[in-house]
């Protein structure tokens, strides 16, 4: 993989030598003669030499983009080289979104009683009429004006260069730029795999909805589901999933993870349907766990036995090694479970079940494909099935058996384990075992921890402590202060980022994971000021505040696009109304370059 920025850094250091040159080559005898009458060559050459200076130091500094055989201009690495969320301030009365937002209003405020939604409607009118008159005439400031221009220098390079590829990576918060024809052929690597992917001879897009529209109609007919619900989930006008890939970045030789968009396709309504049924069972069994703090929780309190040592399981890879053929089998035993939350028949729940699994088709490159085995990512139904066969998995293996285990936590594909060395090893084999496609691997405790999800897990004497974890795959980018994002948003990155560093670390690493967090912070230009005010508060908060969580009520939010003094004042316009929010949605976003 070439260096991300090797063509800069090549051409920088030849006008650095040329430059060195043109001050080197004039003789000492006549130096000072020579700056006395060009005062002017000299005094540019050394502002020449300063500014070369700074953009290495940018080029060095710089490590939120990973360019994969590609080399690309210095000015489009660095806008790229932002968080592809950052947001870019177009607040001009050309570019503002006044139909987006009185479309989305009109549509969210409809279960209001009439009268209020004509107050809404005549306060939005004189807000909008009022901000388009302040700002018809006003200008950008030369920040905001370079970042736009940087944009659609952006834009116009990528268009014009339709062998480069723009993409986010399988993992990390950053920008990966490929040769088109390098992922060419890492796609075609990857749909040559006879026993995942087989290429058919013509589109069944229509086939596949008219079989949609069919089971709909029956179980409307049969009074499975209501009239409402067939309505949602008939089909019409479909389109062929297409797939893509993602690099591996934190491999070798950059890989990719295939992703096959479903939206628009035959079976997309049907899938979400039924994903959301199967939902109300998963995710229940004692070895899941849903995130680093429910994790947090349960290492909390543990004894650890002398003999004990911590490891970690992965299956590799989970979505296209799923075995499909097990799904009706224990939809057949979880049926009572499954039973209370839909009136679609047990029969027929299967039989829609197998058609979205067994009929995964997508598009690459004008040609169809069908997968042949596991779940496709990217398909609704897909993380819903695969938590099913691995709960399942679980209760058939660990729930019946004997083994000295402290404790078992998973989270999607990824296993923590503290159990003996003998212990481990049988427990591996038992659930590799279990079916030929699903295999683990496993990493075990070094110096007495091991890395799992975000965190470091340490073991100290027969006690637990934990700290956070940064995989290699993350950059110190995150969404910048700057980004034409609300304030509202902002402050939630600060507070999300402080309880991460309060509630996941244990107390003696506290102190330097929160040193650590507000460095993050500060580097990305969060007033150092707020961070504190914003710690202050959070600490207090969660140290000395009881719990008083109470229901809340639905609420409709209402997503407009964040256009700054404008859509405060939208905000203010609809406070009165506790059924309804305001959802604030970047404008512009470097990620749609």
């Amino acid at each position: 993989m070439e260096g991300p920025h090797e063509m800069e850094s090549e051409q920088i250091e030849s006008v650095m030598t040329n430059t060195d040159d043109i001050l080197s080559s004039v003789p000492v005898s006549r130096s000072a003669e020579y700056f006395q009458v060009f005062p002017r060559n000299y005094r540019e050459i050394r502002k020449l030499k300063t500014t070369i200076n700074s953009l290495r130091s940018k080029i060095n500094g710089i490590s939120n983009i990973c360019l994969y055989k590609f080399r690309m201009r210095f000015d489009v690495q660095e806008l790229l080289n932002k968080d592809p969320k950052h947001a870019i301030d177009n607040n001009n009365a050309r570019h503002l979104p006044i139909n987006h937002i009185i479309a989305n209003s009109e549509s969210n405020i409809t279960k209001l009683s009439s009268e209020n939604q004509n107050e809404i409607r005549l306060k939005m009118a004189n807000t909008l009429q009022s901000h388009y008159n302040k700002v018809k005439n006003s200008r950008l400031n030369p920040t905001q004006q370079k970042m736009l221009n940087d944009f659609k220098r952006t834009k116009k390079f990528i268009n014009d260069n339709p062998q480069i590829i723009i993409t986010k990576p399988d993992k990390g918060n950053s920008t990966v730029v490929m040769n088109e024809s390098s992922y060419t052929s890492k796609m075609e690597e990857l749909l040559s795999d006879a026993t995942t992917y087989k290429s058919i001879k013509k589109d069944i897009t229509n086939t596949l909805t008219a079989r949609n529209n069919t089971f709909i109609k029956d179980w409307e007919k049969r009074g499975f589901i209501s009239p409402q619900i067939a309505k949602s989930l008939l089909i019409h006008n479909s389109i062929p999933p297409n797939i893509y890939g993602l690099p591996k970045i934190h491999k070798t030789n950059i890989p990719l993870r295939p992703i096959i968009s479903h939206t628009q396709s035959p079976l997309y309504k049907l899938s979400k349907h039924l994903s959301s049924v199967l939902f109300n069972v998963v995710n229940k069994n004692v070895y899941h766990t849903k995130n680093s703090f429910d994790l947090k929780a349960s290492l909390d309190g543990l004894h650890i036995p002398t003999h004990h040592g911590l490891f970690s399981l992965d299956i590799v890879p989970l979505y296209t090694n799923i075995p499909t053929e097990l799904v009706p089998i224990i939809i057949e035993k979880k049926w009572p479970l499954i039973e209370p939350h839909t009136c679609i028949p047990k029969d027929e729940f299967i039989k829609a079940v197998k058609l979205t699994l067994e009929t995964c088709h997508f598009q690459y490159k004008n040609v169809f494909y069908l997968q042949i085995y596991g779940v496709a990512m990217g398909s609704p139904i897909a993380s819903t099935i695969a938590q099913l066969v691995l709960e399942y998995l679980e209760e058939e293996i660990l729930a019946n058996s004997n083994y000295d285990i402290t404790i078992f936590k998973r989270y999607v594909d990824d296993c923590l384990i503290i159990t003996s060395e003998q212990q481990v090893q049988e427990i591996l084999a038992h659930l590799s075992g279990f079916h030929n496609k699903i295999q683990f691997t496993i990493e075990k405790e070094k110096n007495n921890s091991i890395n799992f999800l975000d965190i470091t897990i340490i073991r100290n004497n027969n006690k637990l402590e934990t700290k956070l974890y940064r995989k290699p795959t993350n950059t110190d980018w995150i969404l910048d202060y700057n980004s034409a994002h609300s304030e509202r948003q902002k402050r939630a990155i600060i507070t999300n980022y402080i309880d991460r560093a309060i509630k996941v670390a244990s107390p003696r690493y506290r102190p330097t994971i929160l040193e650590e967090t507000i460095t993050l912070l500060t580097k990305n230009n969060y007033p150092i000021n707020k961070i504190k005010r914003i710690l202050k508060h959070r600490t207090h908060k969660l140290y000395n505040t009881l719990d008083t969580t109470t229901k809340k009520e639905p609420t409709t939010y209402i997503p407009i696009p964040n256009i700054p003094q404008l859509s405060e004042k939208i905000e203010n316009i609809l406070r009165p109304y506790s059924s309804i929010k305001i959802a604030h949605r970047p404008h512009l976003q470097i990620k749609q370059v």
